[in-house]
């Protein structure tokens, strides 16, 4: 029978319940880094392939006529925080008051104002802050009432649990 015994306290372990903690049965030191590395690799790739891979081509997700990621259906409803908003500003406002989300090209996002105390947060309110006009790019049929639209839509899925990692 052949195992992997990591530390001293399991080698002493394996000892007293009976099992072979020989060299062959043990491994070398220069093999288990090597075998640990590969592991880890391997259940990286698993977990997060956009991790492991970066260079992979991400999976298409649905989007609208603007081009705004559409959230899932259990996300895709009304916020039960009261907003303060939307509020309409050109893009770089946008960019300046959503620099915290982590897209360096967002196009709106939504913050939380709340009270912190011994228990946590607390959020009273969202505030939804959303480019005024379509980027430069965005399909001609996109007008501005479908952008501010689609974006309030998606920011509401936000407010309704969909993290910010988007997940499907």
């Amino acid at each position: 029978m052949t195992t992997c015994i990591n530390t001293d306290a399991e080698t002493a372990r394996a000892v007293r319940i009976g099992l072979d903690t020989s060299k062959d049965a043990v491994g070398s030191r220069t093999t288990r880094p090597a075998l640990r590395w590969a592991i880890a690799a391997v259940a990286c790739f698993i977990a997060a392939p956009a991790l492991a891979l970066p260079f992979a081509p991400m999976p298409d997700v649905p989007r609208d006529i603007c081009g705004i990621e559409i959230p899932p259906a259990r996300y895709d409803r009304p916020a039960k925080l009261p907003l303060d908003g939307p509020h309409y500003v050109s893009a770089d406002a946008v960019a300046r008051e959503c620099v915290g989300s982590g897209e360096h090209d967002a196009v709106g996002c939504t913050t939380m104002t709340g009270l912190r105390d011994s228990k946590g947060f607390h959020a009273l309110a969202a505030r939804v802050v959303i480019a005024a006009r379509p980027v430069a790019g965005t399909a001609s049929a996109c007008t501005p009432a479908k952008w501010r639209a689609s974006i309030l839509r998606h920011e509401r899925a936000h407010l309704a649990g969909w993290p910010q990692n988007h997940p499907r």
